[in-house]
């Protein structure tokens, strides 16, 4: 058995992946985040196909992509909202540091801008 250690990563930034029924309420969602300026933007996906395993079930269904951007400050305010905001039982919130010496700095400028920093 390989174990890989993981640094923790002290982020200012982060992208969030989620899944989610369908765009209509999915676009809902990220309106309600955005004029809360919790996040500076999202990409919404076309419907994708997803394959789980849900309470000893395979499930295939239909769903769409969120991508969101969005700084630290309100993070937990986020994650309380998007609880709030998904139809599902056991949502994901997959939250993925943005390393931004690396990254476009006009953008994460105005990243940070948007979501109060």
């Amino acid at each position: 058995m390989v174990f890989y250690r993981i640094e923790r990563v002290i982020a200012m930034a982060f992208l969030i992946y989620s899944t989610w029924p369908d765009s209509e309420v999915a676009q809902h969602a990220v309106e309600h985040l955005l004029q809360r300026k919790l996040i500076a933007c999202a990409n919404i996906s076309q419907p994708i196909t997803s394959a789980y395993r849900w309470k000893g079930e395979i499930c295939i269904d239909e769903e769409v992509q969120i991508w969101m951007k969005t700084g630290t400050k309100n993070t937990d305010e986020l994650r309380a909202e998007f609880l709030k905001l998904h139809p599902s039982e056991v949502p994901a919130f997959l939250v993925i540091a943005i390393d931004e010496q690396l990254s476009h700095k006009p953008f994460m400028n105005w990243l940070h801008i948007e979501t109060g920093k």
